[in-house]
């Protein structure tokens, strides 16, 4: 559904996208076709260099905000500054990531706290109509 919800707000055609090959995606799955228009595009990539994708399973807030970068071809490295205060993604990989969509008032805090990202959290309903806005 975020893969979907992503394409539909970069107005990404699903259509005549190849099959990405993900075991996990049959072709005629509802989802299929943005699951294969976001690998095509660049947006998405089989989860830990697997032929899998796990369409089931929940998007964290990390994820989001990675899938939502690259989604718009954002670049982290332009919006650093200033850096943000969150607490939990020290040593976090995607620390950066999220620093640059707080910068672009893509993402908040959780539960709007200015300390905590809560990065491996599902992402919620309220935070994906914001990313997509």
């Amino acid at each position: 559904e975020f893969v979907k919800t992503m394409i539909a707000a970069a107005g990404l055609s699903i259509e005549d996208s190849e099959d990405a090959g993900f075991a996990d995606v049959p072709a005629d799955a509802w989802f299929a076709p943005y699951v294969n228009a976001a690998v095509e595009a660049g947006i998405v990539q089989g989860a830990d260099k697997s032929d899998k994708f796990r369409p089931t399973d929940s998007v964290t807030r990390a994820e989001a905000v990675k899938i939502a970068l690259n989604t718009f071809e954002i670049s982290a490295e332009d919006y650093l500054e200033p850096a943000a205060s969150f607490t939990d993604m020290e040593g976090h990989w995607a620390k950066d990531l999220v620093t640059a969509a707080y910068n672009l008032s893509i993402v908040d805090g959780q539960g709007g706290a200015k300390d905590k990202f809560d990065p491996n959290a599902p992402i919620a309903r309220s935070a994906v109509a914001k990313i997509a806005a």
